[in-house]
């Protein structure tokens, strides 16, 4: 019969994961984890956590839920650290620069299909030369490229084919 141990408490605390998930690591029900965990003392509300801003110019402490935390590879305390760290504050929008993009990644051979995301690698909408585009099957990819770290983040672009190189 399987048992709970002292791996749930790491899991609870260092990972984040949510009583379900270390229920499934060690092979036992949500139910028993957590009263193996409030034996310890450890309180499983699934409430917000202590978090450090992730902008090295800040370090603000800050509670963020749990959840939100472990969907995140980073965390921001406000939009301006987001900004400082994963954009650029000069960002303007630009469509007419957006549909260019996309001519020119059609132009090259691939063909867009609705709902693929043409990206500015350099965030320059107006910087269409083909190194700099990437596309992306989804914004929800985007995003991810975007906030994960590029290449970390596990996306795949759909085109270039070189985009390990970016």
């Amino acid at each position: 019969m399987p048992r709970v141990d002292d791996r749930a408490v790491d899991l609870w605390e260092r990972d984040l994961y949510s009583l379900r998930m270390i229920g499934r690591e060690l092979g036992v029900s949500a139910a028993g984890v957590k009263k193996f965990l409030n034996r310890r003392g450890i309180v499983t509300d699934g409430g917000p956590v202590l978090t450090v801003c992730d902008n090295p110019a800040c370090g603000v402490e800050f509670r963020k839920h749990r959840s939100y935390k472990r969907a995140r590879r980073r965390n921001f305390c406000c939009p301006g650290c987001y900004h400082a760290v994963l954009g650029s504050s000069d960002y303007t929008e630009n469509r007419q620069g957006q549909r260019v993009a996309r001519r020119r990644v059609m132009d090259s051979g691939f063909m867009l299909m609705p709902g693929m995301v043409v990206h500015h690698n350099d965030g320059k909408c107006g910087d269409n030369d083909p190194g700099n585009l990437i596309v992306f099957a989804s914004q929800s990819d985007r995003m991810r490229w975007h906030r994960m770290g590029g290449v970390e983040s596990g996306v795949i672009p759909l085109w270039p084919g070189n985009w390990r190189d970016l």
